[in-house]
Formats: structure tokens, sequence, C-alpha cells
């Protein structure tokens, strides 16, 4: 009997370096299904979304499915479009992880039978000259959730009457960075030609269950010279007076980018500021006042307010000299976290949204630590240099990175990551925690918020990030979609303290402008902007409460004389019950679930009943030979048992981790 009779393995799993985990077969198994008579994985006429939590491996989840694909039918061709910063990383993992050689159109303007195309050559109209595919590979879907040059780039490749029966692959840990509406826009692309596809959306927790899982806290709590009972940063009166300065000032269109750069570093708001005066602003900024724009509800094709008067602003922050309470806090807290290090060469990095921010720290820092920076000025080659040396430095090392960085860098030999500020979107802190938190992970990652005890950091949390999170977590049950938690573990009192604030300022911000508002009519306001979607679906508006809290609430509330603080004080209730999240008590479920996977995955692949060992695998399988494969070294390791992962199985794990 043919030997693929009794075993019905994927061909990556003993051909690959990929190392087996039930969830990197999910994809596998969503758009693969196994022909009894031609004895081989065919695909199944779907076309696939991979949500899997920034992490969890979906570039090797690819390569499986591609191995299995292409040695059964090795005339398929492949068409990968990705950014351009991943296109490099693409051609090293499909080669040296699963053996296939891809041509990168960016490097080489040369194409192959796997051709890797940045999506940058979409942009500029280059679409004729893609050749047709059988396999299109999306990366990082979420760069088409709106609906510009990529998004018409990727769906003129699909009309080609010659790719109407390409398989489909998008990936994305993000595929709501925003609003619902990213969704939609990303799976009407799969949905053409009168396709369906299938949805996978592992999180980190499952798949890597008998791993660490990450620590997400505010600041240092027991660190009272820098930090309060909550973990924020204490601020000096001339800081204070700075940040009372922009919230009180009439600085127009202007003020939400002043707030956003003082939470972020009053050196950098200082340069911004002379900047601004001398009308000078570089590309990183402008993006920063576009997402500004987003936030303060300001039309993208309107000005930044002209000829602001902030000599006033300028003053205070002259008055600051030298002082410099975040920076000092950060110092503290890299101290602290080398002095705590079991590793020898202790290795942090911290992200910043400002490339001003990331000079800064770069020029404070050096003096104590060895330090690299990488943002958007960063040419490539450099990129790779400054990632190179600083994971094999032997000294205290930070990388410090920009949003740049926050994609397609694997980073997980460091423990510790550090947000020197946040950005506008959950699923852009996702991505940069996805930097430590990442297969491969051998120490328990922590990362660390750096929120300041006054301003504009208790609006950012309170509203944005926390609101999103809602949105991302309501669609996630819907849409079966992999959701974003970003929250910190153990900062309840903070995250209160951030909703109360930003509640007070949208009554006091609506009654001012509505001297006949009552609370009810304000109250309903609220209730009707956060948790209320109206989304359009083939022509039909549709409407729907996502949380039942809020939607009874609305109903109930009407201009009765109930006291403004009654009113508040419910609202703030709705809006905590929005934000639980916890995953207490999912560690053993998780695990349970991981050990279910893998007997469901051995008793698909072994038909006999008798243990089946890798050493038998290798011989019958792919053969006893060192060049072909990478399980050779367990050949004489009778009592290792694919069907016992925990004990048996762990020898695998530990020899891939030593770099076989």
């Amino acid at each position: 009997m043919n030997y693929r009779q009794e075993c019905k393995v994927p061909h990556a799993l003993f051909n690959s370096k990929a190392l087996f985990n039930p969830y990197q077969y999910e994809p596998f198994f969503k758009i693969l299904k196994w022909n009894e008579e031609e004895l081989k994985y065919q695909a199944n006429n779907k076309n696939l979304l991979i949500t899997d939590e920034v992490g969890v491996g979906k570039t090797f989840e690819v390569g499986i499915i591609l191995m299995e694909l292409l040695i059964n039918n090795p005339n398929l061709s492949v068409a990968i479009i990705c950014p351009v910063k991943l296109c490099e990383n693409w051609e090293k993992e499909l080669r040296d992880n699963f053996y296939l050689y891809p041509r990168n159109l960016h490097k080489t303007h040369v194409r192959g039978q796997i051709t890797i195309i940045p999506y940058t050559h979409l942009k500029s109209g280059n679409i004729e000259d893609i050749n047709s595919y059988d396999i299109l590979i999306l990366d990082e879907a979420h760069y088409i959730r709106n609906k510009n040059n990529y998004w018409n780039g990727v769906s003129s490749l699909i009309e080609k009457k010659e790719n109407e029966n390409a398989i489909r692959i998008f990936m994305t840990g993000t595929p709501i960075f925003n609003k619902e509406e990213d969704y939609k826009n990303i799976t009407e692309l799969l949905e053409k030609n009168n396709k369906s596809f299938e949805i996978t959306n592992t999180l980190q927790s499952e798949a890597n269950c008998y791993d660490n899982i990450l620590d997400i806290k505010i600041g240092m709590k027991d660190e009272s010279n820098y930090f309060d009972n909550n973990g924020s940063i204490k601020l000096s009166t001339e800081e204070i007076e700075v940040i009372n300065c922009i919230e009180s000032g009439n600085y127009g269109n202007l003020t939400g980018f002043l707030k956003r750069y003082s939470a972020s570093s009053f050196n950098s708001l200082k340069k911004f500021i002379q900047k601004y005066n001398d009308k000078k602003y570089d590309e990183e900024e402008d993006e920063e006042i576009d997402a500004l724009k987003n936030i303060e509800d300001i039309d993208n094709d309107k000005e930044l307010e002209n000829n602001v008067n902030l000599s006033e602003l300028k003053a205070k922050l002259e008055k600051l000299q030298d002082k410099d309470s975040k920076l000092a806090a950060l110092k503290a807290l890299l101290e602290k976290l080398k002095i705590n290090s079991t590793n020898n060469n202790f290795k942090i990095i911290v992200f910043s949204c400002f490339i001003n921010t990331c000079k800064y720290l770069e020029d404070e820092l050096k003096g104590e630590y060895n330090v690299y920076c990488i943002t958007g000025e960063t040419n490539t080659e450099k990129v790779e240099e400054y990632k190179d040396t600083f994971k094999n430095e032997d000294n205290p090392a930070v990388l410090i990175c920009s949003d740049a960085a926050k994609e397609g860098h694997n980073l997980q030999f460091c423990q510790y990551l550090i947000h020197y500020d946040l950005p506008f979107s959950p699923a852009v802190i996702g991505q940069r925690n996805g930097r430590i938190y990442r297969k491969g992970q051998k120490n328990n990652p922590k990362v660390y918020y750096l929120p300041m005890e006054k301003g504009y950091d208790k609006r950012l949390l309170g509203e944005i990030i926390a609101e999103k999170c809602s949105i991302i977590r309501e669609a996630s049950k819907s849409l079966n979609i992999s959701r974003v938690n970003i929250l910190p573990n153990d900062s309840d009192d903070y995250l209160n303290e951030c909703i109360e604030k930003f509640i007070d300022d949208y009554f006091m911000d609506k009654q001012n402008k509505d001297k006949n508002s009552t609370p009810c009519d304000i109250a309903k306001r609220f209730l009707k902007k956060y948790f209320f979607r109206r989304s359009t679906n083939n022509n039909i508006v549709e409407e729907k409460w996502i949380l039942e809290e809020a939607e009874n609430y609305y109903s109930q509330c009407d201009n009765s004389d109930i006291s403004k603080n009654y009113i508040k004080t419910k609202i703030k209730e709705i809006y905590l019950s929005a934000l639980k999240n916890k995953d207490t008590g999912l560690s053993d479920i998780y695990k349970e679930n991981y050990d279910k996977k893998i007997e469901a995955c051995t008793n698909e692949w072994f038909k006999n009943e008798d243990s089946i060992s890798f050493k038998n695998c290798c011989e019958k399988y792919v053969g006893y030979s060192k060049n072909n494969n990478y399980c050779f070294d367990l050949m004489d390791k009778e009592d290792v048992d694919i069907r016992q992962y925990k004990e048996n199985f762990k020898p695998l794990k530990e020899w891939e981790n030593n770099g076989v």
C-alpha cells in the first residue's frame, strides 16, 4: 500500500522548518481537502481570510499551504502582494523555512513562478504588467481597508479574465482598524466573481498557550518618585502649566495636534512649534495631522489654522528648561527592568509616534545604553543592520522605533517593549506589541504604557482606544474575526479615571454648545454616537445597537428631572461594561483545546491504530535524507510521538528553538 494511503500528513510537516502547531494548520484545512482517489490534498474552491492575531505566524500558515499546492502541481504561479518593507521578509521566510524561491519584484524587477509585489507597484498603475496567477496572497490586507489606489489595483487584478478562478488568501491581524467598514471593504474583494471565503481567527493566547502570555502594565506603581498610584507619570508644576495652557487656549483646529505632541514629548512640542512658525512640516508630521483631523472631525481638505499665536505656550515651554519628568520616568523604568532582568544581555524596544521624539530619546539614552533608532527615514539596509547588531549586542541596548517599524519585524528575542506614547488606533498598538509577542518568544513578554497624570493621554485611553476596542470586540463576535486586546491588566482605576474625565468633558462641551440641552438629551446623543451602528449592505441600511445595556437605557432616558450626576454615573457604568475583556481562567481552557486539536490532527493524518513515531514518518514519508528534510536528528528517538505534545513532542520544539 502506498504510504500516502495510511498517512495523510501535510507535506510541510516533515519537509520544512515550520514547527508543528495545530493552529497553524487551521488555514490549511479551511481551503484544502483530502482526495481519497488521488491521495492528495486539493483546493476546495474557496478563498481565505486569515485574521489570526499578530504574532501567531500567518506567513508560516501560508507557507504550509503553498508547499502542499506546489508539491501536487509544480506549475502553479503565485503572486504575493505586501508592503515594500516586507518584500525581503517574505523572500527570506519562504526560502529559509519552506525551500521555495520567489522573485522579489521590488529588488530585482524580475518576475518568477512566485513573485513578491509591493503595494506601491499597484499604486503606480503598473497592473497590466503583472502576470496571471493561480494563487493571490495579500499580506497586511488592512492596506486596502479604504477604497484607495491599492484597493482599486487589487480589484483590477482579480477582475482579469485569466485570474477569475485563482485562489485568494488575504492576511491581516487587524481587519478592523477603526470601523466595521474596514472589514467589509476587504471582504468585498474576496467575494468577487461569486466566490465564498473561510476565516481563521486564532489568538496568541490560544496558539501559544504553553508559552508565556503578554503582560500589559501602566508605568510602575511602586516607583513613587516618578509614578502615582495608578502608574501614570507625575508632572512638575511647570509641565502642568504647559498642558493647562494648551487646554484653555484658543488655537483653532491646531489644538488637537498640540495636545497630541505634548503627550509625546515637550521637547518635540517645542520643535513642532518652531516648524509651525516657520511653516515647515516633514512627511511624518503631515501623516499625524491627517490622523488628527479624523479624530477631531476636521475636513481632510481643510488646512490647519494659519497665524495662530503660540507665544504664551512657547514661553511656558521655555520655563521648563531641561526638566522632563517623562524622560526621567522612562530612565527609571529602564534601570529597574535591567536590574530585574534574567538576561545578561538586556534589550528593550521603545516605540513613539513621532520621529522627533525618537531622535530626542536616541540622544538622551545613548550615553547609558547602546542605542539604535529605526524610523521612516531609515533606509532598508540600515534597518537590517541595526536589527542584527541590536540582536547580537552583549551590552544593555535599546531599540527606538517609530510606527514605521510596527509591522514586519520579528523581535521576539526581546522581552520588554515600552510605548513612550500611544497611537490613535488599538490595531497599531496590537501591531507594536506583536514585535515581541509572537511565536518563538522564550520569556514572559512585558509591555508598558507611559501616560502622564494630566493631559491628552486620558482622552486617548478613555475615548479613542477604549471606544475602538469595543467596536473591534463587538465585530469579532458577529464576524468571527480575531479581536484586539491591548488594555492593561491591572489598571482598572486609571481607566475609570480616563472614562470619567472623557464623559465629564463630553457633557460640558455639549452643554456649552446648546444651553437648552438637558442631561438626558446629551446622554442619548452619547449613547447613539458610541454604541449604535448604521451601515449599508447591498443598498439596505442596517441599524443596530452594539451593547444591550446602552439600548435599554436609551429607551428609558427621558427629559424628566433626573440629576446630571446620576445620568453621568449611569453612562459611565454602560461604558465600562463595554470594556470588560478579561481572559481570566482561560489558560487551562486554551491548553485543553490545544491538546484536542493535536489529537484531531493526528487522528486525521494517521489511519492505523498503532502509535506512529516521528522516526516512522521520516523513514516512510520523506525518506532518511539530511539534505531533504529536517527531522533526521529525531530518527533514533522512538519515544517522540506526534500524538502526545506536552512531553514527547517537546524535543522537536527544543530542536527548532536551537536553530537546527
